[in-house]
């Protein structure tokens, strides 16, 4: 995965702003019509409005189901659903949810109502770490993370992540960030070698393996069409 440029600042949605995710030909033409590069992408918690927009929380739902299935081909099923509207907005009620959104005019008055367009998200859990020389027990995880595929290569990934790791520092209070990742038990699978390579530029270190899939997300198991296990990655956040 190809993402080095640095993240941008978080700045916060009005809150009278309207969220919303273009579909693929809208978000499309958009890009065809603009002479000028889009701006980097925002972040910031979901709004809590969020949790009551059940348009907006379809797809984004269909925008992490599309680019799992994608990324995960050859060790989920293709009817695999990562995420669902139900589950997102009791993570935006919880405050477990960031979200990254462009915004197609940046001119707007934070008292207007603007569309803004979310080109990607990650979920802030709590955690606790499961390395033995960690001096710090108390953790956070990031997961679900996912970015439109438009917009890949733009740093929206990096900046999420950054934004969920000074999330972790500074509202949780804790001192490690976790990631975990599926992979086959006993193969490569390209993109997840790519992505395992990424969180090691990023700082993270592989502490733990959990190979009891079966036993802890029964639900994932049924539709794996591999063996597989996941990796666990720690950060310590200073």
């Amino acid at each position: 995965m190809a993402d080095t440029t640095e993240p941008t600042p978080p700045v916060q949605p009005s809150q009278t702003s309207h969220v919303a995710l273009k579909d693929d030909a809208t978000a499309e033409r958009n890009q065809t019509e603009t002479t000028t590069a889009p701006e980097p992408a925002r972040i910031a918690m979901a709004p809590p409005s969020l949790a009551d927009d059940d348009a907006a929380l379809a797809k984004l739902a269909a925008l992490i189901n599309r680019i799992y299935t994608a990324d995960q081909a050859g060790i989920v099923r293709a009817d695999y659903r990562r995420a669902s509207s139900a589950r997102l907005a009791a993570m935006v009620r919880s405050g477990e949810l960031a979200v990254a959104w462009s915004s197609p005019s940046s001119s707007c008055s934070e008292q207007q109502e603007t569309e803004i367009i979310i080109i990607g998200c990650v979920a802030i859990h709590s955690h606790t770490s499961p390395s033995e020389d960690s001096h710090a027990h108390a953790a956070a995880e990031f997961a679900m993370l996912a970015c439109d595929p438009r917009f890949r290569g733009a740093g929206t990934g990096r900046a999420l992540v950054r934004f969920a790791e000074a999330h972790a520092r500074d509202v949780l209070g804790v001192k490690i960030m976790l990631c975990e990742l599926l992979v086959p038990a006993d193969w490569e699978h390209p993109f997840k070698a790519r992505l395992e390579a990424w969180y090691a530029r990023m700082g993270y270190r592989f502490v733990a393996t959990k190979t009891d899939v079966a036993v802890r997300w029964p639900r994932l198991a049924r539709f794996l069409v591999t063996e597989s296990e996941y990796r666990v990655f720690e950060k310590a956040l200073v």
